[in-house]
């Protein structure tokens, strides 16, 4: 979080994706991915109804093609106020994108900036490691019906 103007209590929150390492990929392809990462910004409400606040920031890292250990170093930028900071929440989805098909989640994390200690009056970039949480996918179910 950088400062950009102390009387009005704006800034810069930089959320910088470096790499993912070890991360799975199709059998059927020699054990590889083309990962992404989609980085989701969202302020956090709490209400009895459990409703989901829509996301503010959807960013997308570029796809790195036939590896399990991407490096991306890429940076995303949005104008947050301090008072704001502590109300937001980011998600991580790591994403491998396929050519044929929809792409599918390979892991994910979620990190609301309160849990951060000083996150406002640090100095300098922290760097944070994450181990992903595999999805949550409820795929569905099959219906038939036999008869003789």
């Amino acid at each position: 979080y950088v400062v950009t103007s102390p009387e009005a209590a704006t800034g810069k929150l930089i959320i910088t994706v470096l790499e993912a390492k070890s991360l799975a990929g199709r059998e059927y392809l020699g054990n590889t991915c083309d990962p992404y990462v989609k980085v989701v910004v969202w302020r956090e409400r709490r209400s009895l109804r459990k409703k989901k606040s829509p996301p503010l920031h959807v960013f997308r890292t570029r796809t790195v093609r036939h590896t399990q250990d991407p490096v991306y170093r890429q940076s995303f930028v949005m104008e947050v106020t301090k008072a704001d900071l502590k109300e937001l929440v980011v998600k991580l989805v790591a994403m491998d994108s396929d050519k044929w098909a929809s792409p599918t989640t390979v892991g994910e994390v979620t990190q609301p900036l309160r849990d951060i200690k000083n996150l406002a009056s640090l100095d300098q970039r922290t760097t944070l490691n994450y181990f992903l949480a595999p999805p949550k996918l409820e795929l569905g179910e099959v219906l038939f019906g036999l008869s003789y």
